[in-house]
């Protein structure tokens, strides 16, 4: 009969017809025991106390045999039944509750090994490129970008290196209690300096150049690198008014977060993981302020590059570089920032490999951009010329021709004819500043050409027992020789 009906039977059919059958009997009982107070079922209401004991009493009088074996209720309303205990001999006994255990989230071995490594190799860039710039310090290309404001850009490379360092320590969870207690404000300090220094000094340069070329005053100008130093520590003492009150008045410190796990059925473990991060109920106010300061650098170091753009002389202006530097820190600040921030504290891995990337990044792209090109200036000996100007300049920079005796031409003992290369007459479209760099050069060059004619001339006349002479008469060199008998009257 089972076989030919059209309904599924299922394992649980058996107490389900037992239920049935049990609450038939008590209802059954308890008819029979309101028919002897005068009452039936038929009256029964929510509200009728006796009713409800009445069936109390006949649900645990129930007992009969069922589908699902021997049916009998407790005074609780449990039922009471066989039960079958099997133990198996392979497996343990299961357990009667769940195991408790709290840990620490693991950390990926293989990304901290890869940004260690990473790291590492900036740091030896960095330092390669400290050692370049100090032994040739006095070579002209090099001196003219300033050698000591890059040092400080590379010093402030080295503090990011450092905070990335800092970094995986606290990803890795490696050091004491102490430091680990203090890590969160160790990292922000490392970070925001760092960027300051670099960044800070690498604008610096930038305005100089901007400074000596956009000056209308004929008035020279004579910027020392201790100003330029005194412009980065400026800039420096901002982070200092941002990061002491920070660090007195809200800190960061480190808050566990709990996050529970599902249990596991082999082993009957509920594991909870402990998370870690850097937090304050304040810090989004000291992010923001920090946020805007650095932004407000960025915007002016894009100025700065943009105002200089136009001046070529590579051993003195970065302005182009400094362009392209901004160009690539802003798009990853753009991405990583609000990545930072956005990413679930279950994701620490990804946040720690993403922020190191990027700082370990931006960082030795800067220190290449900027540095490789002077490593091929380096051997360059021809002379340094303003080949090409803003619209608007002063006719005298930061330094003189004339005084600097890496920039002045040896001696002249002879010189080509100038050839013109344009119709006489027609004469180019030049901004006074250019007129002015024009005129500055040829001064120098005329007075370069007249000291050699003197030394010719003091040259031949004692050669010649100042018996052959030249002088220069109407814009020409005649050359002459005195006779005999004019000595002899001598």
């Amino acid at each position: 009969m089972a076989d030919q009906t059209e309904f599924l039977i299922s394992r649980s059919h058996p107490w389900a017809y037992d239920a049935a059958y049990a609450v038939a009997l008590s209802l059954n009982a308890t008819e029979d025991k309101l028919q002897n107070v005068n009452k039936s079922l038929a009256m029964f209401n929510y509200n009728d106390s006796l009713t409800l004991e009445y069936m109390r009493s006949s649900i645990e009088d129930v007992s009969f045999n069922g589908v699902s074996g021997p049916v009998s209720f407790t005074n609780d309303g449990g039922r009471v039944g066989i039960a079958y205990i099997e133990y198996n001999h392979r497996r343990p006994a299961p357990r009667d509750r769940f195991i408790y255990v709290e840990i620490y989230e693991p950390y990926d071995v293989t990304a901290v090994y890869c940004v260690l490594f990473s790291n590492t190799i900036g740091v030896i860039i960095a330092f390669v490129f400290l050692a370049f710039n100090t032994i040739y310090r006095n070579n002209r290309h090099i001196k003219m970008s300033s050698p000591y404001i890059n040092n400080v850009i590379i010093l402030g490379g080295l503090v990011m290196f450092v905070a990335v360092y800092v970094n995986t320590m606290d990803y890795a969870r490696f050091g004491s209690k102490h430091f680990d207690e203090n890590i969160c404000m160790v990292k922000l300090w490392l970070s925001l300096l760092g960027f300051t220094l670099a960044f800070g000094a690498l604008f610096s340069k930038t305005w100089r150049v901007h400074i000596l070329f956009r000056e209308t005053s004929l008035k020279k100008k004579c910027i020392k690198d201790y100003q330029l130093i005194g412009m980065l520590l400026a800039l420096t003492l901002v982070d200092l008014c941002i990061l002491g009150p920070w660090t007195i008045f809200h800190p960061l410190h480190k808050e566990e977060i709990k996050i529970k796990s599902e249990a596991d059925s082999d082993s009957d473990n509920v594991v909870t993981f402990i998370y870690t991060a850097c937090k304050h109920r304040y810090d989004i106010y000291w992010y923001a302020s920090e946020y805007i300061y650095k932004g407000l650098l960025l915007v002016f170091g894009v100025f700065l590059a943009w105002e200089t753009r136009m001046v070529s002389i590579p051993a003195l202006n970065d302005s182009k570089l400094i362009g392209f530097c901004v160009y690539n820190i802003v798009v990853v600040c753009a991405f990583g920032v609000p990545v930072a921030h956005v990413l679930s504290i279950q994701q620490t891995t990804l946040m720690f490999v993403l922020t190191s990337v990027f700082t370990i990044f931006c960082t030795t792209l800067v220190l290449c951009i900027l540095f490789i090109p002077k490593l091929k200036l380096r051997n360059e000996i021809g002379d340094i010329r303003f080949v090409k100007s803003l619209q608007t300049g002063n006719c005298s920079g930061s330094f003189d021709p004339s005084q600097d005796s890496n920039l002045k031409r040896p001696p002249l003992t002879a010189r080509e004819p100038v050839t013109v290369n344009r119709p006489v007459g027609l004469i180019e479209s030049k901004t006074f500043a250019e007129v002015c760099k024009e005129l500055a050069v040829l001064k120098q060059e005329l007075l370069e050409e007249e000291n050699a004619v003197n030394q010719l001339k003091v040259e031949l006349s004692r050669k010649t027992n100042n018996q052959i002479n030249f002088h220069k008469v109407d814009g020409r060199y005649t050359v002459f020789k005195q006779s005999e008998q004019n000595e002899a009257d001598m």
